[in-house]
């Protein structure tokens, strides 16, 4: 796996293209057809008018190229939480990632109760850019996959998952 350790840059965009968000600095944990995990701590953070800002926790992140959300996972010091963004597959060139964030977000606790949120920017955002009707059954859909992931365990939503790459993610830094 020649891409595993090195750094990549995550950018988050609006369904238009703009500019969303960054992370500069993430290591690749992992990476095959279908899924790329990494890892990042004390990054640098780019959003819109706003300053810089740098991340004050490990994460874990799980990226899939079939699946419309993706999944960060916050090491918190005795505890972890899911922070799942519905969103397109992703993209990758070189050493960017990209991915269009569609607003809905589902925070998922370690034990396994979650919180789906960001409804109503989801609505703005839906009648601010006309997401297609292609578009929005992929969200609903997305959204009603990650419970079924919750709900089984699949990863990345599951104790081993957490421990088994928190613990390489350890080894890289």
């Amino acid at each position: 796996m020649g891409e595993v350790k090195k750094e990549i840059k995550i950018v988050s965009k609006k369904h238009d293209g703009s500019f969303h968000r960054s992370w500069e600095k993430n290591i690749v944990l992992d990476k095959n057809e279908l899924t790329l995990i990494g890892g990042n701590d004390k990054t640098i953070v780019q959003e819109p008018n706003r300053p810089p800002w740098i991340t004050t926790e490990p994460a874990l992140f799980y990226f899939h190229r079939n699946l419309w959300f993706n999944v960060i996972v916050l090491l918190l010091d005795d505890d972890y939480l899911y922070y799942c963004n519905i969103s397109s597959p992703f993209t990758k060139k070189g050493h960017v990632l990209t991915y269009i964030d569609y607003d809905i977000d589902v925070i998922v606790r370690s034990d396994y109760s979650y919180e789906i949120v960001d409804v109503d920017e989801y609505k703005y955002h839906k009648e601010k850019y006309h997401y297609p009707e292609s578009v929005m059954e992929n969200i609903d859909q997305a959204v009603e996959q990650i419970q079924l992931f919750i709900k089984s365990r699949k990863d990345p939503f599951n104790e081993d998952f957490v421990q088994k790459w928190k613990k390489q993610f350890e080894l890289y830094q």
